[in-house]
């Protein structure tokens, strides 16, 4: 299967010989996500790689040929293929690993976790996390121990490390911007802002997070560890210097990386949904099988998996951003931060890729934080009476949010209406209107900008 982009990069991922006998029937698979070309054989990965920058779409009129090349420029058809074809589907999106196994399965197994023109998806039953932090300008749990478990943001003491909310992948995401000392060892230090959970793990369970890297390298950065020891209960990025490989073990001394994904997710400046499951042996308690999932898919990598892989108890607490000394703390955002005391299937997994809601502009929230607030009401004073498009800009980003390109009171009416958006409620609800301050900062704001304009 191979993709090429305009820049000439390409992407030819394929099926070892191995794999692909010539005797009898074989179901093959080929996927281009914007960033990865993916060939599944028989229900199966086969191989993965990137071409950066992603191609976009097809022009339309193009032709494309099953079973042979088409004409292309002054070539001629060609490539014809001598064999048998069947079932033949084209899709317009990329199919993910447990869609790809239902389709080799006809339809038997492992269900398709999004619907699609030939299949109907069945529901994906979903169990409630034990903890679960929406991240939407706070910290609250959500989960069937919200009466119990409260997750705290442990404050940085090192003078540089801070956090804020910022726009994530599902509403709003933590964002932590920690000091750095080293990104080619573990260098030891303290004194950095992380969110610590007082939660001890069960025999079985599943912890799942979507976090996006915010600054390169990051190697050896920590995303969520444990108050057993810092090198256990772990999940990190290793290698990132190179390639951001990442990875997770819960007993270090045992099996150093267990589910390390192999080809790398990268500095791509996306968020990315990081999935570990454990589920410890009833017939051998000093036994767990560990899986390590991301984006919704097994990781692709030398070890996605260990079976009977050592259990280690862990400790109270659980940490996101680096709570123990001598890891490197995050520099990114996390979001939709989930513990479960069950271990997911891979179609829950998936789900939860899948299921991630549509992004819909927030009426009031000029800059596109998921917040309704001061910057809003700057930028929409900034740009008070414009009738043409700032460059750059969009008019929505200019304050114009009932999208007749003019922004005056009935944009600023919008504002007030929805004030506090997204700040401070795990329901993200508005307020009202704003603080009587805000009045006065908005009518301040306005009377700066019309003063400038009548000089």
């Amino acid at each position: 299967f191979k993709v090429q982009n305009d820049a000439g990069g390409v992407a030819k991922p394929g099926i070892g010989q191995t794999y692909l006998p010539t005797e009898g029937w074989h179901h093959v698979v080929a996927t281009y996500d914007g960033t990865y070309a993916k060939i599944y054989c028989d229900g199966q990965l086969r191989s993965r790689e990137t071409t950066m920058p992603a191609i976009g779409q097809i022009p339309s009129g193009q032709v494309t040929g099953l079973g042979y090349q088409p004409a292309s420029g002054t070539s001629v058809d060609q490539g014809y293929f001598h064999g048998s074809m069947d079932e033949t589907a084209v899709w317009n999106r990329a199919l993910n690993a447990n869609e790809v196994a239902y389709l080799y399965n006809s339809g038997a197994g492992v269900a398709v976790s999004a619907a699609n023109p030939t299949i109907a998806a069945p529901t994906v039953v979903m169990p409630t996390p034990v903890v679960h932090l929406a991240l939407n300008g706070n910290l609250t749990n959500t989960g069937s121990s919200s009466g119990t478990v409260t997750a705290t943001l442990v404050a940085a003491t090192d003078g540089v490390s801070t956090s804020t909310y910022e726009a994530g992948e599902i509403g709003q995401g933590l964002r932590l911007d920690n000091q750095v000392l080293s990104t080619t060892s573990e260098t030891d230090f303290t004194g950095g802002t992380y969110v610590s959970v007082p939660y001890t793990m069960t025999d079985e369970g599943s912890v799942s997070f979507w976090f996006k890297v915010n600054m390169t390298p990051y190697n050896h950065m920590s995303l969520m560890d444990n108050s057993v020891f810092k090198e256990d209960w772990e999940i990190w990025y290793n290698n990132g210097t190179g390639n951001g490989q990442a990875a997770w073990r819960l007993d270090y001394q045992y099996t150093n990386q267990v589910g390390t994904a192999e080809d790398s997710i990268g500095f791509d400046g996306e968020f990315h949904l990081y999935t570990a499951t454990w589920n410890r042996s009833e017939a051998d308690p000093t036994k767990v099988d560990v899986f390590f999932y991301v984006d919704g898919e097994v990781a692709n990598g030398a070890f996605p998996e260990q079976i009977d892989d050592r259990w280690l108890n862990p400790g109270n607490t659980v940490f996101f951003g680096g709570g123990n000394d001598g890891n490197q703390h995050s520099v990114g955002t996390y979001d939709d931060i989930r513990i479960y005391d069950v271990e997911l299937t891979p179609e829950q997994i998936a789900e939860l890729f899948i299921s991630v809601p549509p992004v819909v502009d927030i009426p009031g929230d000029a800059t596109g934080n998921n917040i309704v607030d001061e910057d809003d009401a700057k930028r929409l004073a900034t740009y008070w009476g414009a009738t043409t498009k700032a460059e750059g800009l969009t008019w929505w980003e200019m304050g114009d949010f009932n999208n007749d390109n003019v922004v005056d009171a009935r944009d600023a009416a919008i504002l007030a209406a929805n004030w506090g958006f997204g700040a401070g409620s795990s329901e993200s609800t508005a307020t009202a209107v704003p603080e009587p301050s805000m009045w006065l900062l908005l009518t301040g704001l306005f009377a700066v900008v019309l003063a400038r304009r009548q000089r």
